[in-house]
């Protein structure tokens, strides 16, 4: 459904007319990955590593670099997201919507939450008029937990639970293919965010939705997505299902993320989503089986030493270091490309 070939973005560092020419932020240096129907797709990795300008090209708020973001419709139809015109961009801005992180800051508290949900959806060409818009907004509104009475209050009266399921039914009002979910429960409290992911699975099934998740919450991520994919200075550097991520991380910088929460005993449930197929229990720090290859690489990685020749690929322990973003992470003439481990599993040869 969406499909991003070795996307690359930098920003300029400083702006103005008297900005230094030539230096630049590499915030995505070759990332390709694939969200099929109906799948959620979990993007993690620490501050500053591209997430989020990752998710936002495929919106094209960014016009990127190089390479290629391909959009397919239900239908079949294909969306160069790099070559739209304006009218085609708006359509497929339709069945991509964005879920921001603050909901505080994306609702213009001058508005109602009918005038927030139908603002946009004026502007869809199935838009059907005030009288029946204001109908699907009310049951919309219903779906995420609210209620139709609260269509005339502000955003202002809501608390962040509620209003981050305002900014759901604005995106679903849309009807659209494919949800962007940025950090939608990083700001909301434990019990609040579980009743979020818990709506996001249940309109999954009802709407037949697919998902780009990204959090830092690593337990979340497992929770809620299929697969999912480590992301580093702008590079992807392991991506495998949320089963066998936990279970079986592979790359340097996976373990970090992991060694960084703390441990569990006992049992970890993992892809909570599919529970009425009967889900998966993980029994924590037990592996699961691994092919030869998955166990040779991570023989390699235990035992390598010295340095790739390039400073800023150079091993170390210490991914918790601020890197300089103006340095590109990898070789200019390197593949970014990850290889295949085991079947479905992918890992970066790079920062190993």
């Amino acid at each position: 459904m969406l499909e991003y070939r070795n996307v690359h973005k930098r920003f300029h560092l400083e702006a103005g007319f008297f900005a230094r020419v030539g230096k630049f932020v590499h915030a995505v240096n070759g990332v390709s990955l694939r969200i099929g129907e109906n799948e959620i797709y979990g993007l993690v990795g620490e501050s500053g590593c591209g997430k989020t300008t990752t998710a936002r090209l495929a919106v094209r708020m960014y016009p990127f670099d190089t390479g290629s973001i391909r959009y397919t419709t239900r239908d079949g139809s294909v969306y160069e997201i790099g070559r739209l015109g304006r009218r085609e961009l708006n359509y497929v801005r339709t069945k991509i919507k964005y879920i921001f992180q603050d909901p505080a800051r994306s609702l213009n508290p001058r508005m109602t939450i009918l005038e927030v949900m139908t603002a946009g959806y004026r502007y869809h060409p199935s838009w059907p008029g005030k009288r029946q818009a204001r109908g699907e907004a009310a049951r919309i509104l219903e779906e995420v937990g609210l209620k139709a009475s609260d269509l005339e209050r502000r955003p202002a009266d809501f608390s962040g639970g509620q209003r981050q399921r305002i900014a759901i039914a604005r995106a679903l009002i849309n009807r659209p293919e494919l949800l962007i979910c940025d950090e939608v429960v990083s700001a909301l409290d434990v019990s609040i965010q579980g009743q979020i992911l818990n709506l996001l699975l249940r309109l999954r099934e009802e709407y037949r939705l697919s998902m780009l998740f990204i959090a830092h919450d690593l337990a979340v991520v497992s929770y809620v997505c299929d697969r999912v994919g480590v992301m580093y200075r702008g590079l992807l550097m392991e991506e495998a299902s949320s089963h066998e991520l936990v279970a079986n991380p592979l790359h340097p910088y996976t373990r970090h993320l992991y060694s960084s929460i703390p441990k569990l005993t006992g049992a970890v449930a993992v892809g909570a989503h599919s529970a009425a197929a009967g889900g998966t229990l993980v029994e924590a720090g037990q592996p699961v089986p691994t092919t030869n290859e998955a166990a040779a690489y991570r023989a390699s990685v235990d035992d390598a030493a010295g340095a790739p020749s390039h400073p800023a690929t150079r091993r170390t322990k210490r991914f918790g270091e601020e890197p300089d973003p103006t340095v590109h992470p990898i070789p200019i003439d390197a593949d970014p490309g990850m290889r295949e481990v085991s079947e479905g599993h992918f890992v970066s040869p790079h920062f190993a």
